[in-house]
């Protein structure tokens, strides 16, 4: 069996995609869904969350993972001794808002997810498909992202919507709006890792 690539995220990039700078996805998002993989593997008695479905955890990945721990953590242990306490940061963040999207779903009624990267909560909290989920992201992150979830789900799912968004050079409240948010709605605005 051949080992994965480096980029070990559950979005890996086909060998045949063509990305350049301005068209592949930010390498902030590609980051983040390493650690949450990484966390995401860990035994059951050791995780602080579980942030990825079973459908978008790739085979290869996992057995790569089980045999090969070592290997596996590389490129989040490089980040950690750059930056000690990343990777438990991350995984603390992600629970804290599992948390508070769940127990907020009966009170609110858009849930606005900026910069959602490969987040999952919309597909996997309990009670989110009852709620109009806007997942605001990177046009190219998005483009990816929503590409995985067709091939997983075989179409994106109606209860979000999907608003491509450079926040360096657009206005969120602009793209929401064009997206169908209605600001008199409770909102839970959620911005993590950005």
């Amino acid at each position: 069996m051949r080992e994965p690539s480096v980029d070990l995220n559950p979005f890996t990039f086909k060998a045949d995609d063509k990305y350049t700078e301005s068209t592949r996805p930010t390498k902030t998002a590609e980051m983040m869904a390493m650690v949450r993989a990484r966390e995401s593997i860990s035994p059951e008695g050791e995780r602080i969350c579980s942030t990825l479905m079973p459908p978008l955890r790739q085979p290869e990945t996992l057995a790569f993972a089980a045999r090969e721990p070592e290997k596996f953590r590389q490129p989040t242990d490089q980040t950690e001794r750059l930056i000690p306490g990343h990777a438990n940061s991350v995984a603390a963040r992600a629970r804290y808002i599992d948390d508070t999207m769940t127990s907020s779903a009966n009170s609110v009624r858009q849930p606005v997810l900026i910069e959602a990267r490969y987040d999952t909560r919309a597909y996997r909290i309990e009670g989110a498909k009852k709620l109009k989920v806007f997942k605001v992201d990177h046009p190219n992150t998005q483009k990816l992202k929503k590409r995985k979830i067709k091939e997983i789900f075989g179409s994106l799912p109606t209860h979000i919507t999907y608003v491509p968004t450079n926040l360096e050079i657009e206005y969120l409240e602009e793209r929401l709006r064009a997206g169908g948010y209605n600001p008199s709605l409770p909102t839970l605005f959620v911005m993590e890792g950005l």
